[in-house]
């Protein structure tokens, strides 16, 4: 629909004003079962969310930096999620794939195949002992931080429900707060 005059346009703010208003009333009528629900942090009142994973020292995005967000005992690990040319979730930061692999590849992660990107060398440039680290898929991190760490999705497209879909055979809890996903 098109605005073609000042009420018009008035018309449209009122409602996204309202809908704004109702989602955060429901928000605080909802608060009190959603804070039982939501797990405490580990280390006293303050989430750790391990960016990339905890990723000093370690290629980013891959299954030693998640693993080592777990030993640190960290609450949260971030995943960013981008999809495959032959539509396969994976978790790569940046929209190409240059930087993860010293520039031996380039390209956008869309425009490679999941065996191509698996085939890919992304430790190497961090450290001769990370040379076999490979981008992983999300399937391969839900399976190591299933009932370990909490995730929280960077969704750098919105695949919500195929997503959902995934994380739920993973038996994971999905509590939606913006675009947090989180486990309990």
């Amino acid at each position: 629909m098109r605005c073609t005059n000042f009420l018009d346009m008035n018309y449209l703010k009122s409602v996204y004003l309202l809908f704004a208003f109702l989602s955060i009333a429901w928000s605080y009528v909802t608060a009190q079962d959603e804070e039982k629900s939501f797990r405490k942090p580990n280390n006293g009142n303050v989430y750790v969310i391990a960016h990339r994973g905890a990723h000093k020292g370690i290629p980013e995005n891959t299954l030693a930096a998640y693993q080592k967000a777990i030993d640190l005992g960290c609450d949260f690990v971030e995943i960013d999620v981008r999809k495959t040319r032959d539509g396969r979730f994976v978790s790569v930061h940046n929209e190409e794939v240059d930087k993860y692999t010293g520039g031996e590849y380039t390209g956008k992660v869309k425009s490679f195949t999941l065996e191509e990107l698996k085939n890919m060398n992304i430790g190497k440039s961090v450290g001769p002992e990370w040379e076999n680290e490979r981008i992983p898929t999300l399937e391969e991190i839900l399976k190591l931080c299933e009932g370990k760490i909490g995730i929280y999705l960077d969704l750098k497209e919105p695949y919500m429900e195929e997503l959902a879909f995934i994380i739920k055979g993973f038996n994971m809890v999905l509590k939606w707060y913006g675009i947090f996903l989180f486990q309990n």
